[in-house]
């Protein structure tokens, strides 16, 4: 499951489908994953059989917390990865911007703007940290 999630935050693709709830026909993006690598995973399908036999039919990696639990886990490897690049770093600098959104709230992004210097090729990167 956590692979799933990896790979559709890395294709930046939702989890659900158009509703908060999965349905038989609209069963997100998760879903969709799970059901086609059990095809080709014995242990993913007796595992999908053993859920759906069961008492409880929920299947727990469609809970949103689970599901939010996995990109926080992602999210913070992301902001560690950052961290090491900015430590590396010669020189750095923080940029704030604000915009209001469509309720008319000022957000206000945060992004890490650092220079990488690495056998003799500069390098600028730039890191959105959290609105």
């Amino acid at each position: 499951m956590f692979d799933i999630i990896q790979f559709l935050a890395k294709q930046n693709l939702a989890l659900l489908g158009h509703t908060e709830e999965d349905t038989i026909t609209n069963r997100g993006n998760v879903l969709e994953l799970v059901y086609l690598l059990e095809k080709y995973n014995p242990v993913l399908r007796q595992n999908l059989v053993r859920i759906k036999m069961g008492p409880n039919s929920s299947l727990t990696y469609k809970l949103p917390q689970i599901q939010n639990e996995f990109i926080e886990i992602l999210g913070n490897k992301v902001h560690q990865v950052i961290i090491a690049g900015v430590q590396k770093a010669k020189y750095y600098s923080l940029i704030f911007d604000s915009a209001p959104d469509t309720s008319h709230k000022d957000q206000t992004s945060h992004v890490i703007r650092y220079v990488m210097i690495e056998n003799q090729e500069v390098r600028v990167e730039e890191s959105f940290i959290d609105y």
